[in-house]
């Protein structure tokens, strides 16, 4: 059974861009949670086994455009 990993923050709004954009479709099963409710910023979760594999998304993406929408 997979674990879900913290992986970053973010927008509350900016998760769902990127889940509009196919960002679920790569990493099933992934989750934003927001516990404080007074922010729109909350943590990113996805399974276990596909961290290296946003890690090295995130690293691309760095590389080409200079910004990620996950910190």
């Amino acid at each position: 059974m997979s674990n879900l990993v913290k992986v970053g923050t973010t927008m509350a709004g900016t998760y769902e861009q990127i889940c509009n954009s196919g960002f679920l479709a790569q990493f099933p099963d992934s989750e934003f949670r927001n516990e404080s409710r007074l922010t729109g910023f909350g943590d990113v979760y996805i399974k276990s086994e596909l961290v290296d594999q946003f890690n090295q998304l995130k690293e691309q993406m760095l590389e080409q455009n200079g910004s990620f929408p996950i910190l």
